[in-house]
């Protein structure tokens, strides 16, 4: 009985990955909570771990993507930007929603404002708390925007009023926010992969594009001493990417 071979007799131990342990080191709201109570030593701690250049960075582009406007009156870029650059970083989520609600405030109001601010906090609700398997993410993410955009906006337009014309602003709005959420999930895992710029594939190229026709949509309509921002950035957009791909 003593020489009996014992067979797997050790068991294997799973560590965390790297991802894993970078993100349980961030700041929570919970923790950041904690730190208003304990005073300013831990507070300044973690208001320095959130406010990085990353986030800063989003949270500006959140700013301007809630300005941006389709048709006159959709406003599909922000849902699809929080939802694809926010889905793996869900404190990053909430900032760029806390920051969207401006971008909200100084382009539309009344009902609009409401709608579009409810439909917001339940994307993030739903990016934040509905895991979805990694190889469904490409067209789960989209479908999961689609419909909390839909779903959140037709139960408001439904208490308020319903109209035909207002639900059909409200599907078009989701369905572009749906594919603008795929598009914007490219351009997130190439940031993630940190690709050089030589190494761009033509869907790297065409999500980058998409994002920034966003960003020039957000600026529309503000001016620094009469000169147009938006105007600025899509000639300089277009000079940059002929000098770098050439002029088709």
């Amino acid at each position: 009985m003593l020489d009996k071979i014992e067979i797997y007799p050790y068991q294997r131990i799973i560590e965390p990955s790297a991802r894993q342990k970078a993100r349980n080191k961030k700041v929570t709201i919970k923790s950041l909570a904690r730190a208003l109570k304990a005073g300013s030593p831990e507070l300044a701690a973690a208001i320095k771990q959130v406010a990085t250049l990353e986030n800063i960075a989003f949270a500006v582009i959140a700013v301007i993507m809630a300005r941006g406007f389709v048709l006159g009156e959709l406003l599909p870029f922000i849902f699809a930007c929080v939802a694809a650059f926010g889905y793996q970083e869900k404190q990053r989520a909430m900032l760029m929603a806390c920051f969207a609600i401006p971008g909200f405030i100084s382009a539309v109001n009344g009902f609009a404002l409401g709608s579009n601010i409810l439909a917001l906090c339940v994307l993030v609700g739903l990016i934040t708390y509905i895991s979805i398997p990694r190889d469904k993410v490409w067209w789960g993410l989209p479908i999961l925007t689609i419909s909390a955009i839909f779903l959140s906006k037709t139960i408001l337009l439904f208490i308020n009023g319903m109209t035909f014309y207002g639900e059909m602003v409200i599907v078009f709005e989701a369905l572009i926010a749906g594919v603008l959420t795929f598009v914007f999930l490219v351009a997130s895992d190439t940031l993630k992969q940190k690709k050089a710029l030589v190494n761009f594939t033509f869907e790297d190229i065409a999500a980058f594009m998409v994002l920034g026709v966003g960003i020039i949509m957000g600026l529309n309509g503000i001016s620094i001493a009469g000169l147009s921002i938006s105007s600025i950035l899509c000639r300089l957009g277009i000079l940059i990417a002929a000098f770098l791909w050439g002029s088709g």
